[in-house]
């Protein structure tokens, strides 16, 4: 069970509903505030993905026979196995929260929830780690070589960002876009502790910039929040979007947070709508 925490120091605070979740709001400055995040009830140890309108959870879990992608709405303990999503690795939503894009059987695919067989996009590599999808219909996913970007229809992958050799560099991970369409943070690999950060890149001119040193996913959260994981804890740091900068302190948030050091993913995620998981 992870435990959540907001301080005074910031400018914002986590609202707790009935459900469990969390959600961002407006506040005033106030004492530090605690409080517990109920377990979701959901048999996986993968970390769960919310769509972007704040009304689905996605997941990936063991089916009757094979791992699959489980879709569950948000007020409910009922999951709906997606038909043709067989041994998935990783999953992302569509900005308008109708399709999800997917890892399996070497190729990416994307798959409507409300039903009907998966599209494969393009061949993925064994080292595949995560993936975005902007509104403007372009996939960017992450492998040991760098970033590659496709269209959400389809089509020939092309590499958008390449290793830096000098940083002992060893994988472009975790992209996820920014509420301007052609920027994206994502997480760079490095076997040199000190050289793992989240970057921000830009689809337009391929250009990279350092915003912070962490070994986790990124996630960009209204009204303007970095969340990532460090050493078991997920913080908040204000984020200016516009501008690509942090603009204060990095917050706790909750304790205890699952994290996976195989693919660098932790368990949150945040929707569109501040919503928290």
């Amino acid at each position: 069970m992870a435990r959540a925490v907001w301080g005074k120091s910031t400018k914002r605070a986590i609202r707790v509903e009935s459900d469990g979740f969390l959600y961002f709001r407006p506040a005033p400055p106030s004492d530090e505030i605690r409080f517990f995040i109920p377990e979701l009830g959901i048999g996986t140890s993968r970390p769960l993905s919310i769509s972007p309108n704040g009304r689905h959870i996605a997941f990936i879990a063991r089916g009757a026979n094979v791992a699959a992608i489980f879709l569950r709405p948000i007020g409910s303990m009922a999951a709906q196995q997606l038909a043709g999503t067989d041994n998935p690795s990783n999953l992302a939503w569509s900005p308008d929260s109708r399709h999800i894009v997917f890892n399996s059987g070497g190729k990416l695919k994307r798959i409507d929830i409300a039903g009907g067989p998966p599209q494969n996009l393009c061949d993925s590599p064994s080292y595949f780690r995560g993936s975005a999808w902007s509104s403007e219909g372009v996939i960017v996913f992450g492998t040991a070589s760098g970033l590659y970007r496709v269209s959400a229809s389809g089509g020939e992958p092309v590499k958008i960002t390449t290793l830096d050799a000098s940083l002992q560099e060893t994988a472009h991970e975790s992209p996820y876009f920014l509420p301007d369409r052609h920027h994206y943070l994502y997480m760079v690999w490095s076997t040199e502790a000190s050289n793992r950060a989240i970057y921000v890149g830009d689809l337009h001119t391929q250009q990279k910039k350092r915003i912070a040193t962490a070994a986790s996913m990124p996630v960009y959260a209204e009204p303007g929040y970095l969340l990532f994981h460090r050493e078991g804890t997920l913080f908040a740091q204000p984020f200016e979007a516009r501008k690509l900068e942090l603009t204060g302190e990095p917050v706790r948030v909750a304790d205890e947070i699952l994290y996976s050091t195989e693919d660098s993913r932790a368990g949150f995620a945040a929707s569109q709508n501040g919503l928290l998981i």
